[in-house]
């Protein structure tokens, strides 16, 4: 249970009402990726109701487009930079999202670990 249990309710004639057999809304989607049975990547966001969209697009930017930014994951963030979009840094609690990762090299077992350097994120590896 986070902050975001605010969003269920014991209310009966609420949709999202805490009960058995019910799904109240719940938006946490970290992420574990395998590839071929085993640990790739974990990857996550905060940012509500846009948490599933910045997980895709990050995923997607990783898996899709390997060798534009292999072995610095980082560069993945900016490929959306390269593609004309605005990424530039932004005030704190002004977006949302800021998708963080942590991979398994498949080639070589390191850990390679990038965040959205627009926001106030980190990701670590070991």
């Amino acid at each position: 249970m986070s902050v975001r249990g605010e969003q269920f309710w014991l209310d009966p004639t609420r949709a999202a009402q805490l009960r058995p057999r019910s799904r109240p809304r719940y938006t946490l989607t970290p992420s574990i990726v395998l590839r071929d049975g085993q640990p790739f990547m974990a990857i996550g966001t905060p940012g509500g109701d846009n948490q599933d969209q910045t997980i895709l697009q990050a995923f997607l930017n990783v898996v899709e487009f390997w060798n534009d930014w292999y072995p610095n994951l980082h560069e993945a963030f900016k490929e959306l930079q390269a593609r004309g979009h605005n990424a530039s840094r932004v005030r704190a609690q002004s977006i949302s999202s800021c998708a963080t990762a942590v991979l398994i090299d498949p080639a070589t077992g390191n850990r390679i670990a990038g965040a959205d350097p627009r926001r106030d994120c980190y990701a670590m590896a070991y």
